[in-house]
């Protein structure tokens, strides 16, 4: 995951950029992106792997412009860095499964190069392109028959009550198609990967509550509830 270390009331020190707007408006420091480890109990291990960096304000709020630079030019490059750093960290008789949030949703990631055992699971974030009779991944997955459903006791901010919630989980095989922006090498494949939808089945209209939803891609194996 990737954390933002705000030194605005620090105003002389020197070597920092801004964390949002271009005239420090949204903060003023450096970002940190780090590999934590964890066993599969989710004991945690240690770090992995850091990088840091500071952002340029000449280039804040020039999205546009950013899309198509090589991947390796942009700041989403550092997934592919971490990615690296644990293939060289952990033996390869260890099998390893990458997690990400949203931030990690990059077609370069999934696209990537990866030794045997090594395994991805990411939230998320963009309405991809998918091969087949639908418009895109969430249309897809949203037409699978519901897998089955589960319950959990969540809370969304710690000053809210624990409440009860029930998903409905569903599940396909989807074949990401490259995207038009952001992808410069044209021998890049398309990349087939499991879809698991979790949507909450009820919410109250006066609960205040958004009701949760969660898509999440991997390349692992998911034949069944369990496996979703």
């Amino acid at each position: 995951d990737t954390t933002s270390l705000d030194f605005s009331d620090h105003p002389a020190t020197e070597g920092l950029g801004p964390l949002g707007g271009g005239d420090g408006s949204a903060g003023h420091g450096f970002w940190a992106h780090s590999v934590l480890a964890a066993s599969s109990i989710g004991v945690p291990l240690g770090l992995l792997h850091q990088q840091t960096w500071v952002r340029d304000p000449n280039t804040v709020s020039k999205h546009h412009q950013r899309r198509d630079l090589p991947i390796e030019e942009k700041e989403s490059y550092r997934w592919q860095v971490g990615l690296k750093a644990v293939h060289s960290a952990v033996p390869e008789h260890i099998p390893v499964l990458n997690i990400g949030d949203r931030e990690a949703d990059i077609y370069a990631l999934w696209a990537a190069p990866r030794r045997k055992k090594s395994h991805l699971l990411i939230r998320a974030s963009q309405p991809r392109r998918v091969q087949g009779e639908h418009a895109n991944l969430w249309a897809a997955v949203e037409a699978a028959p519901e897998a089955g459903r589960h319950e959990m006791l969540v809370r969304q901010h710690p000053t809210h009550t624990m409440r009860k919630v029930t998903v409905a989980v569903r599940f396909c095989k989807v074949t990401l198609l490259r995207p038009a922006h952001g992808v410069r090498d044209t021998d890049v494949p398309s990349v087939t990967v499991t879809a698991i939808l979790a949507r909450e089945v009820e919410t109250a209209s006066d609960s205040g509550h958004a009701p949760l939803e969660w898509l999440l891609l991997t390349d692992l194996p998911v034949d069944d509830l369990h496996d979703a």
